[in-house]
Formats: C-alpha cells, structure tokens, sequence
C-alpha cells in the first residue's frame, strides 16, 4: 500500500563532494524518494565519474524495514556509477550499530567511516585526496555534542 513519504532529503555540492542530509524517520515511500533524488542529482552534476559523499546523518531517527531494502538498492547503485568512499557523520553511537545492522548496505570494497563531525569528515575524506570545497564552513556551523545530544554553535 502507498502512502505519504516519511523523511527528507537533502543533497548539496561541495567541491568533489556530494552531501546526502537525511532528517527523520523514513518510510519505503521515503526511501524510494531518495533514491529518485540521489539519482537525478548525481545526473545534474554531470554524472562524475569518482566522486565522494559525506551522508549527514545527525537528524536521522530510523527507518522501517521495507525502507533498508530500497536503501541497499541506492548504495549498491551509487557504488556501480563512481562512488569512491563514503564518510557518514552521527550525532552519537546507536544509530551506526542500526546501520551495521544491515547487511546488505555495505558497500564492497570502497573505504566507508562513521564520524561525529563535520570536521572529521572532511579531514579523512581529503585525507584520501578529495576536495570538500567549503563543506566545513557550511554544514560545521550547527554541531552536535556526541555525548549529550545537545546543538551547540561554533
């Protein structure tokens, strides 16, 4: 049965870098959206060839079983058109271990991290000689204190 999306996404361009911000809890009509978005934004920038994503995932809340499956279609599919490496930020330490969880969703081969930070994205992604354009500056203005969850400016 069909019903309303749950869950936004949004996509953004930083140098090499494409940003996968997800917020909420996602539905399988959730899921497929994303997978529709991340596909016609891989298109818009050109289709690259070798590109890196840092996935924001400090405002995720979780997703329904049916929505993992479609999430595996998308990772699998990112994986097959240039996806180089994956750095994926956290707000804390549960929401990694429900991703683990998954097994389907692991890419192969390609280098993958969990962080706590922008920061710490950015410096592993560049670390593998990647351009995170001005990444930092824009989405490191709100961060989340991994211990008590609590936004703080800076």
């Amino acid at each position: 049965m069909n019903g309303d999306p749950h869950g936004t996404i949004e996509l953004q361009r930083y140098g090499e870098l494409i940003v996968v911000r997800l917020r909420g809890s996602f539905n399988l009509e959730g899921a497929r959206r994303v997978t529709r978005e991340v596909q016609a934004f891989w298109r818009a920038c050109g289709e690259p060839a070798r590109w890196p994503v840092l996935g924001d995932h400090r405002e995720w809340e979780g997703a329904t079983p049916e929505s993992f499956s479609e999430a595996a279609h998308i990772v699998h599919w990112m994986e097959a058109h240039g996806l180089a490496a994956e750095a994926r930020v956290f707000c804390g330490n549960f929401m990694p271990r429900v991703l683990e969880q998954q097994k389907d969703m692991k890419l192969t081969t390609l280098p993958a991290e969990n962080f706590l930070s922008i920061n710490e994205a950015c410096d592993w992604l560049e670390g593998l000689g990647f351009d995170c354009g001005d990444c930092r500056e824009r989405l490191g203005v709100v961060e989340f204190r991994a211990q008590s969850g609590i936004k703080i400016s800076g």
